[in-house]
């Protein structure tokens, strides 16, 4: 089972992402810097808070993991960002599938500024943990004599062909379409037209 170092100050907070957390993961908590120094090569992810400290901060968390685990930033503060981040309102719908994503190379999704998630979806990910759920199509990947292509659905436009497989196909879409692709635009486009397919 992975590991998951929380650092946070609030004994509610805490008890809450140990309830939903600790079905996947085995939670450890600490807010002492020389503690979390020996606990960083232990764990496979931190979750932070950012106000938690005068002494240690979430800079200095982040100094001391450096780019050995992901981090995210877990905050009441709506002007707070950090590259992976969940707002405390939203994280019993978000924070599980956040972490599930960063330690699972074969997904990955994002946090909107309203808290929800968008992702391409994989199988590896229960659908049925993330609340109300909107499914649209992105692409369409299909065989013609020449190989197998993808075509966007949005457009109908012909993304890339000439694959020998279709497994090389659908690992090109999964690319294309995932944060920070050249598809993901198209797909933030499409979700708030509210076009679902």
């Amino acid at each position: 089972m992975k590991r998951v170092l929380v650092i946070e100050d609030s004994q509610d907070f805490l008890d809450i992402f140990k309830q939903f957390l600790s079905t996947d993961f085995e939670v450890v908590v600490s807010l002492d810097q020389d503690e979390i120094e020996r606990l960083i090569p232990e764990v496979d992810l931190v979750i932070c808070d950012y106000h938690f400290s005068p002494v240690l901060t979430f800079e200095k968390v982040v100094e001391i993991v450096a780019d050995r685990k992901p981090v995210i930033l877990c905050s009441g503060s709506p002007d707070v960002t950090y590259r992976h981040s969940v707002p405390k309102t939203e994280a019993y719908k978000s924070l599980k599938p956040l972490a599930l994503s960063l330690l699972n190379q074969g997904v990955k999704l994002q946090i909107t500024s309203q808290g929800g998630i968008q992702m391409l979806h994989d199988d590896q990910v229960d659908l049925s943990e993330f609340g109300s759920v909107k499914v649209f199509r992105a692409s369409h990947v299909e065989w013609e004599p020449e190989g197998w292509y993808v075509d966007s659905a949005k457009t109908g436009r012909r993304l890339a062909s000439g694959f020998k497989t279709r497994q090389e196909a659908l690992t090109w879409e999964k690319s294309h379409y995932s944060p920070g692709g050249d598809g993901w635009d198209e797909i933030e486009d499409s979700n708030q037209e509210g076009e679902v397919g």
